[in-house]
């Protein structure tokens, strides 16, 4: 394989998790927004394209693409582990809006929502405030509305039969727009928004003008149709939508109904049957979990933690 080629694949990998900037080989890893989940979706990446098994330790501490694209190459001058995993080649447009299942982490947070499950039933959410001065609510919300046309899961609902679908149009309300006197209140009432399962839309945003020309935006998300990297992804594009009407958002190569069925084929293939295997064996010799603790007596629900992060942290 031609060493550009390699380049050109291995940056097309990097391209499809790093948020809102083309990857380049020479700057570091975390520079580039990839952490956490994201490195495990490169690890992914790697094995789909080139067969080869780079552990995501490995990752973790690898500085700069260049020295990724280095390991590549080693691994593939030693032979590919699996070849390509099978699975989907290509999108399907046709189908993106036809229903599609639930991951196994989105039917837990689905769970936690059934009232018989516990006094806690909003789920896992987010809420967060951003205080911006001079805001312009009309380009904030056309800002909005053009990431929901965007990205898909913004757009997507809970089926009947237990399942997700995306909707290809949405009636998209305006955003609600409120005084001084008003913040304290939004702020009670979506920091603890319980979205049901099947409404639209599972998210809310509202803003709260304060004096001096400064105004608070308002963010209610429900986790179930994002992660982490999704809401930094979000965020990124919403604020460039905001301060350039004209900025061009990028077309994802496949969309998230595709990436959900090619996963569950990966559950069919050899290298995920020992996977499964091998840590199964483990298991059987891992020790026991801690004891549960009983749970505290009294007020349950949940309770609010301030701080500051410092710079440096």
């Amino acid at each position: 394989m031609r060493e550009n080629e390699l380049a050109e694949r291995l940056l097309r990998i990097l391209a499809e998790v790093i948020p809102g900037q083309e990857p380049t080989l020479h700057l570091a890893l975390r520079d580039q927004g990839l952490e956490s989940l994201a490195l495990t979706r490169v690890w992914f990446g790697l094995r789909k394209e080139f067969g080869v098994d780079v552990p995501v330790s490995w990752l973790r501490d690898c500085p700069t693409p260049a020295e990724l694209l280095a390991r590549v190459r080693e691994e593939l001058a030693a032979g590919p582990d699996a070849g390509p995993e099978d699975g989907p080649a290509s999108s399907s447009p046709a189908s993106r809006y036809e229903p599609f299942p639930l991951t196994d982490l989105q039917q837990a947070y689905l769970f936690s929502k059934d009232p018989q499950s516990g006094a806690d039933t909003i789920g896992c959410h987010v809420y967060r405030e951003f205080e911006v001065d001079d805001l312009d609510v009309t380009a904030l919300q056309d800002a909005w509305h053009r990431v929901v046309r965007h990205h898909d899961m913004l757009r997507a609902v809970v089926t009947p039969d237990g399942r997700q679908r995306i909707q290809e149009h949405v009636e998209q309300a305006p955003l609600a727009v409120g005084g001084p006197d008003d913040a304290p209140e939004v702020r009670a009432r979506l920091s603890h928004r319980r979205y049901e399962p099947g409404e639209w839309p599972m998210h809310t945003v509202e803003v709260s003008h304060r004096p001096g020309g400064r105004s608070v935006v308002h963010l209610s998300i429900d986790v179930l149709f994002i992660d982490g990297h999704g809401l930094g992804v979000l965020l990124d594009d919403w604020w460039r939508c905001y301060r350039d009407p004209g900025h061009e958002l990028a077309a994802p190569e496949r969309t998230v109904r595709d990436c959900v069925l090619e996963l569950a084929a990966q559950q069919r293939t050899p290298a995920h049957r020992a996977h499964l295997d091998h840590w199964t064996e483990r298991l059987v010799g891992l020790p026991d979990g801690p004891p549960a603790l009983d749970a505290p007596a009294g007020r349950t629900g949940r309770t609010a933690l301030t701080g500051r992060v410092g710079r440096e942290q």
